[in-house]
């Protein structure tokens, strides 16, 4: 029998393999598909002889160690084991599995342009010094560092096969010899490693300095007849220059190439951070790095076990500034594409994970979630939506398609922080196979967090192919600035509270907004939250618009006075133009102008639509709704939202579907409940109309909205309940706060029109938002025709 043959029958339950990929001196590699996680692999299967040399349980327990490294720049180890010897003699054979990559080996790229340009082979050296650092620090040492073992997928750079030399060394390392394999590679193996002499991570920098010497150079630094002759040069030979090969190759990368080839390890590089960052200060000039110190106590922190994936802040690493505009360094012949060849154009995001150790730290996590979010969707080829995050076997891709979603890539990632550093690691996997096509991690410093998500941005955009305009890149750059870690940290907070859609929660999100914009003045997007809760509370008769409204417009505006181009600042002007002012022509303007700037936004177009639908344009505001929908099609308000357009045009049959769409996503949606109950109530479906009004404040708990006991109590007097009916008015009026539109749509129902109209008059010294809903309001019919009611519409300015 084969080996192909062989490999089929005996992992038939587990793998399925597809074709031979290449064959090396220690493997042969197979491409395969993981049955059970329905993903490709890379399964490479040791020579016979190979395994025969060795203690089989001791490689695979060595091997299985290894598997325990995890990081962007690392291709994974995600199986191993033992095929048994064959009943006629033949060999037991080892194997292991890692994740197939769609690219290409730098051997590959090597061999077709021989010489890399300057930015691109530093861009790989960092991302492989990167990967070397966390894994010197978990102390594995990689021993067989070459561009055979260096992929380039998603135009970045991840290293393959670690800790496999060192498994077989001590699985048996003595007896290989016998079978001609050399753990290493001549033309890149430090002096150190030829003579047998104990390693550390400092072997890796000499063949990690070989590989940049090959990639500027277009062939290593030294070369020879056989291995020993080879090796014997690393020994003594001087590095060769690489200036005479290259001239326009700064002096200070040849100079950190140099010292990286130092014979002895100690007059190397202590870190491969620090010769990655001494290689970007040879090409770009001094950068700002992550201090010794800082370093240090970093050190100290994982060696107390910080963190669930022992990630390392090493000495020297280049700051995030240096990160932006680093572009991908390959395309693969054109860019990243889906699987069928077009570019990617729908992205999905899932919750980054919060590895700070402490759950008390996940607003953090949401909230830069959030930010990448909305960052993201300044790009305006790209649409861009939240998925949960995965739950069981339950992808958050399938849960997409289950809602009728079709994605081309889902976007995850972790999030972790200790005192002043953070780190956000982001991966970008094709929805079908669950295979990542783009992986990388950036670390800096929380001061540093917007520049942060900038670099995380504009890589995902390259990586994608999405093309940035002129105007995203103009919103990018100015979300860059240096922000105080404190206020950035309030801010999240009052996102969070602010998130949770209660009174109690919009007036805790004030104090957070305040408390950041009392540390970082300039900074808008706090302004910004701040408006909209004090919207909200108006919005909701939390409290008097006369007391929101107002503090709402001065956050607003100096939200736009610091940010010009802050779409959200545009739609809270605009709400408070509707609700408040009366200046219907100024709020559509500035939804217009919202739009313009934030088209991915769906929150934007759901503020539009509130404008829209009691203006009679019902055509436009079931269009906002339908967008809305496709920009967030996972969130239940914006189905929910959608069926107030179509309750206001009087369809209510759509209304009902939509709302029930809605219901179907989450029955304990409250607003969802809210638009039902509506739609029943007009087509004399009271008991139901009754029953989804009750699941409303049901849902909505305790500080339910005064809208929806309205809304109720309306339904109980039209349904001959008047004694219920009035309960709910003195539940009102024990309120701190009560809108006089609510009191007289209760009193409508009731039939009451006189003190119904003495309530909107009071509604009108109040500029009490609701007036502004009566044109579409069918539950104003009764008293449409009084003279009294045309009369107040012409007050507002709104049409009769």
């Amino acid at each position: 029998m084969d080996l192909l043959a062989r490999l089929q029958a005996a992992l038939v339950a587990h793998y399925r393999i597809e074709r031979e990929l290449g064959r090396g001196g220690m493997a042969t590699v197979y491409l395969a598909e993981d049955l059970k996680h329905r993903r490709r692999v890379a399964l490479k299967v040791l020579r016979p002889e190979i395994g025969a040399a060795l203690g089989m349980d001791r490689f695979l327990r060595e091997i299985t160690t290894c598997a325990a490294l995890q990081h962007p720049h690392i291709l994974g180890l995600i199986d191993s084991g033992e095929i048994p010897p064959t009943h006629d003699g033949g060999p037991a054979l080892l194997y292991y599995a890692m994740p197939y990559i769609e690219g290409e080996s730098l051997r590959g790229r090597l061999d077709r342009e021989r010489q890399l340009p300057l930015h691109e082979a530093i861009t790989i050296a960092r991302e492989v010094a990167d990967a070397l650092g966390y894994a010197h620090a978990h102390d594995v040492v990689h021993r067989d560092i070459k561009p055979e073992n260096i992929m380039l997928s998603g135009g970045h750079a991840m290293v393959a096969d670690f800790g496999i030399a060192k498994a077989l060394t001590t699985a048996g390392g003595e007896k290989l010899t016998e079978t001609g394999l050399a753990l290493g590679t001549p033309c890149y193996m430090s002096p150190e490693q030829a003579t047998g002499d104990t390693l550390d991570g400092r072997a890796d920098e000499y063949a990690l300095g070989c590989v940049v010497y090959e990639m500027l150079a277009g062939a290593p630094p030294f070369h020879g007849s056989s291995g020993q002759s080879i090796m014997a040069r690393h020994a003594v030979d001087p590095v060769p220059s690489l200036r005479t090969v290259r001239e326009m190759i700064p002096a200070g990368v040849e100079r950190a190439i140099t010292r990286a080839l130092a014979k002895s390890p100690a007059d190397r590089f202590a870190t491969t951070a620090e010769f990655a960052l001494a290689l970007t200060q040879g090409a770009t000039g001094p950068v700002t790095v992550v201090t010794q110190a800082a370093a240090a106590a970093s050190g100290e922190r994982r060696r107390r076990g910080w963190g669930r994936v022992g990630w390392v802040l090493a000495a020297g690493l280049v700051a995030i500034g240096l990160m932006t505009g680093v572009r991908a360094f390959t395309r693969n012949r054109g860019g990243m594409a889906s699987p069928a060849g077009r570019s990617i154009r729908f992205l999905a995001v899932t919750p980054l994970e919060n590895l700070t150790g402490d759950p008390a730290q996940t607003y953090l996590a949401q909230g830069v979630t959030d930010q990448l979010i909305a960052n993201l969707a300044q790009i305006a080829s790209l649409t861009v939506i939240k998925l949960p995050p995965r739950r069981g076997d339950r992808a958050p891709a399938d849960i997409a398609r289950e809602r009728g979603v079709d994605i081309d890539a889902v976007l995850a990632g972790s999030f972790q922080r200790s005192a002043g550093e953070v780190r956000i690691t982001a991966q970008i996997t094709l929805p079908t196979t669950e295979r990542a096509i783009w992986a990388r991690s950036y670390t800096g410093q929380l001061r540093n967090i917007l520049d942060l998500q900038d670099s995380v941005v504009r890589a995902v955009a390259d990586t994608i192919r999405a093309s940035l305009t002129p105007h995203d890149s103009t919103r990018l750059n100015a979300a860059k600035k240096p922000i105080d870690p404190a206020a950035y940290e309030a801010y999240l907070r009052g996102a969070s509270s602010y998130g949770r859609n209660t009174g109690a929660d919009f007036r805790k999100a004030i104090g957070f907004f305040r408390e950041a914009i009392r540390l970082e003045p300039t900074y808008a997007l706090a302004y910004t939250g701040l408006a909209s809760c004090y919207i909200d509370l108006g919005y909701f008769a939390l409290e008097s618009p006369e007391e929101t409204f107002p503090k709402a417009r001065s956050a607003a505006e100096k939200a736009l006075e610091l940010d010009p181009a802050l779409g959200q600042a545009y739609a809270n002007i605009g709400r408070i133009d509707h609700l408040y002012a009366w200046d219907f022509a100024a709020a559509d303007r500035n939804f217009r102008r919202a739009v313009e700037l934030t088209p991915q936004t769906a929150v934007v177009h759901l503020n539009y639509l509130g404008y829209l639908a009691p203006m009679k344009r019902s055509e436009e505001a079931i269009a906002e709704g339908k967008r809305s929908i496709e920009l967030d099609p996972l969130f239940t308000l914006y189905r929910a939202a959608a069926a107030r357009p179509y309750y206001n045009a009087r369809r209510y049959p759509e209304a009902i579907a939509q709302a029930k769409q809605a219901l179907a996503d989450d029955s304990t949606f409250s607003r969802a409940h809210f638009w039902l109950g509506l739609a029943y109530e007009q087509i004399s479906r009271l008991p139901d109309a009754i029953r989804e009004l009750e699941a409303t404040v049901k849902y909505a708990g305790t500080d339910s909205v005064p809208v929806y006991l309205a809304a109720l109590g309306h339904a109980y007097a039209i349904a001959g309940k008047p004694d219920k009916a009035r309960r709910l008015l003195t539940a009102l009026e024990a309120r701190p706060y009560i809108s006089p539109v609510d009191v007289a749509t209760i009193h409508v129902g009731l039939g009451e029109r006189d003190q119904a109209f003495e309530w909107l008059e009071r509604a009108l010294k109040e500029r009490a938002y609701g007036l502004v809903f009566l044109p579409t309001d069918p539950r104003f019919d009764p008293v449409r025709g009084d003279p009294r009611f045309a009369a107040v519409m012409r007050r507002v300015g709104l049409p009769k």
